[in-house]
């Protein structure tokens, strides 16, 4: 099951008359309260993602930076994802209280050569495919399952 219309078409208008990577943050909101909405009780705070497929480092820098400054705190849930994306493509990050390990792992940065450390491939869901939709579904069902459980 695809994304609503209105949903499809904003993201389908942004692709036609884009004029830089910022006309994304209506659409997302607009997604992120649907899959999120104030009525049970959650509040939307995107971040906003550096946005340019020349910056891959720079965001994984700033996902990474992010969780280290939420894991400081007393993190009551199992789990803590995020979602970095470029366009509509889209990277998931987990971090595991368990483990104390997050997911995508980094990858350290060399002196001697060129170390990509933030390679395209991570941003391999499609928001507006069905299987990019699941995914993003899925983490919201269980995004939503661990906030029951410390209700």
């Amino acid at each position: 099951m695809l994304w609503s219309d209105p949903i499809i078409e904003q993201f389908e208008l942004i692709d036609r008359f884009m004029e830089d990577e910022t006309e994304y943050y209506g659409p997302y909101n607009t997604l992120l309260n649907r899959l999120f909405p104030c009525e049970e009780h959650f509040q939307i705070k995107p971040f906003t993602d550096l946005g340019l497929w020349s910056i891959r480092r720079e965001a994984d820098t700033q996902m990474r930076e992010r969780f280290l400054s939420l894991i400081d705190r007393n993190l009551v849930i199992p789990r803590l994802y995020g979602v970095s994306a470029m366009g509509t493509c889209l990277a998931i990050y987990e971090y595991s209280k368990e483990t104390n390990q997050l997911t995508p792992h980094a990858i350290a940065s060399d002196s001697q050569c060129m170390t990509d450390i933030a390679p395209a491939d991570r941003w391999t869901h499609e928001l507006l495919e069905p299987a990019g939709e699941a995914k993003v579904k899925e983490l919201v069902a269980l995004i939503k399952a661990m906030c029951t459980d410390i209700v």
